[in-house]
């Protein structure tokens, strides 16, 4: 079995939640919704339907999330991969999140990603990049360098075929 190794920065588009110096101010009638922290449930689901519309001018090219993207949350308390399944519109997410958009879908799903950054070994291993002493977090940084093992997609479909 071939098996293949590659940082975060290598396989994916990273991009840091957007931060807002002023707060958050949520508006009805906002054209931008906006995922936060709060949004991810403990189990990995996105509310969203509750997602906060906000009238705001973005000084910088902002990424929008994309059906197929995956929301990382490297907070301590809710260390967890949230995998976006369907179009939400124009939908940013806020710091700290972590936007990962896969490069080249032809070498791993961005299923399979979500689901190997949510696996109970690989959450323990991200437990050792977090820092802080009030709210441990994961820098982005330090996450784009961590390491993903890749299984080879011959090996994939052995296995697939052994479940059946």
């Amino acid at each position: 079995m071939k098996i293949i190794k590659s940082k975060i920065r290598e396989i994916t588009k990273v991009s840091l939640g957007h931060t807002f110096r002023k707060g958050v101010n949520v508006s009805f009638t906002g054209t931008t919704r906006l995922i936060q922290v709060k949004d991810i449930t403990e189990n990995g689901d996105l509310l969203g339907k509750q997602l906060d519309a906000i009238d705001y001018k973005f000084n910088r090219d902002i990424e929008l999330v994309s059906k197929g993207d995956i929301v990382f949350c490297p907070r301590e308390h809710k260390l967890i991969a949230v995998l976006i399944k369907e179009d939400l519109g124009a939908v940013v997410v806020s710091a700290p999140l972590i936007l990962l958009r896969v490069i080249d879908r032809s070498k791993i799903s961005p299923s399979f990603l979500q689901a190997y950054l949510n696996s109970p070994q690989v959450i323990n291993q991200l437990k050792n990049l977090l820092m802080g002493s009030f709210i441990q977090t994961i820098n982005k940084a330090d996450f784009m360098e961590f390491e993903v093992i890749i299984p080879s997609l011959a090996k994939l479909e052995q296995q697939m075929l052994e479940y059946r």
